[in-house]
């Protein structure tokens, strides 16, 4: 199976990398711009499953919109060189303020800018006539500004409530045998 993962230079691929189960060619913004369409069409040919993790975070700064700019980019070009499904990464971000447990299908309602951000790059995706699937993701142990990087003055997220949101956790070894699944369904 040919697999290509894109954004392999940012800090979740830096944490899948070295577990991922199997094979794939991981790309970097060096390897390949998302933005030159050539360039892209070229990499994912022959592909049988992309996975796309280059994105826009709270943390860059590039604007966040960008995100469905590389979504639709990264589908287009698997489309034009008929490669297989595209996987998408996005966040549970998207559901915001929702009380209770949260179903894909659900309500969402996003309050950041991220969020919103990642549920426009969804909507975008799922209008997108290539194969794809979207992943919402929590948090990564280890990617996380909490597990990964707390310096004094990070402050958790508060609810109006005074509460703080709760956070579900995926490790890395747990998410990279998942995102393999998933290219290989």
């Amino acid at each position: 199976m040919d697999l290509v993962i894109l954004g392999a230079g940012g800090k979740l691929a830096r944490l899948l990398r070295p577990v991922f189960p199997q094979k794939a060619r991981w790309l970097t913004r060096a390897d390949v711009d998302i933005y030159d369409t050539a360039a892209l069409r070229v990499a994912l040919r022959g592909a049988d499953a992309v996975i796309c993790m280059a994105g826009v975070t709270n943390a860059s700064a590039q604007p966040l919109h960008m995100n469905t700019d590389i979504a639709v980019r990264t589908l287009d070009a698997a489309q034009d060189v008929s490669a297989g499904r595209v996987i998408l990464l996005s966040s549970a971000a998207v559901y915001g303020g929702t009380a209770g447990v949260c179903a894909e299908d659900g309500p969402t309602a996003p309050y950041s800018e991220y969020g919103k951000a990642k549920l426009a790059m969804e909507s975008a995706a799922a209008q997108h006539p290539h194969p794809n699937t979207v992943l919402r993701l929590g948090n990564v142990a280890g990617a996380d500004a909490i597990l990964a990087g707390w310096v004094p003055g990070f402050r958790l997220d508060q609810l109006p409530d005074g509460s703080t949101p709760c956070r579900s956790y995926i490790g890395p070894n747990a998410l990279a045998r998942t995102l393999s699944a998933l290219s290989e369904a």
